[in-house]
């Protein structure tokens, strides 16, 4: 896969749709009222599911924009370029 065929995948795989698998925690915790009397209180808290391959592409995002960032325009696109040809990505 080419240096430019990866960024193009790259930015289009960042701008696609969210993951839509939710994981939600629930814990009983106490809560106080006053003075030594408590209940206990059911928390819930959701939030998408981590995903590996969009996990990976924003570390890539982020070493892209720091080569560009210290190398200019030009040469950090470059060296993103070669960064982008090195890495086996999973289909």
């Amino acid at each position: 896969m080419t240096g430019l065929t990866m960024l193009l995948l790259l930015g289009a795989s960042l701008a696609g749709p969210v993951h839509a698998e939710i994981v939600c925690d629930s814990q009983t915790v106490p809560l106080r009222i006053r003075h030594g009397v408590y209940v206990l209180e059911h928390k819930t808290r959701c939030y998408p599911a981590p995903d590996p391959g969009r996990e990976q592409l924003e570390k890539l995002r982020l070493a892209c924009d720091l080569l560009i960032t210290a190398y200019g325009e030009e040469d950090g696109r470059l060296r993103c370029q070669d960064l982008l040809e090195h890495i086996e990505v999973d289909p």
